[in-house]
């Protein structure tokens, strides 16, 4: 179904918030795929280390596992956004400039 479609018949169109849903769900896949092979590395014994030490689940992820994970998620200092330009060049762009055509 067509992003249009599904916007008009979420009351959405037209709206900030249906053009900051599209643009979250257009851009999320592809790193959400590049992290995953990140978490997937840490190994299974350092969460039953975890465990074993006292840890529940959440604990072990925000105590271990993201930490190990780190160099793979990217940070931005001052809140804006990163998008890649023509030609690959990272180009700097805060939301309220990409919602300026609409």
């Amino acid at each position: 179904m067509p992003v249009f479609m599904m916007m008009q018949k979420m009351g959405l169109y037209n709206t900030y918030t249906g053009v900051i849903l599209t643009i979250l769900a257009t851009s999320m896949a592809f790193p959400i795929l590049l992290m995953r092979s990140f978490f997937d590395s840490v190994p299974f014994a350092m969460e039953e280390a975890a465990a074993i030490d006292g840890c529940s689940r959440f604990m072990a992820l925000i105590r271990v596992i993201i930490p190990m994970t780190l160099p793979g998620i990217p940070f931005e200092r001052n809140g804006s956004q990163r998008l890649i330009g023509n030609r690959g060049v990272p180009v700097q762009a805060k939301l309220h400039d990409l919602l300026l055509p609409v």
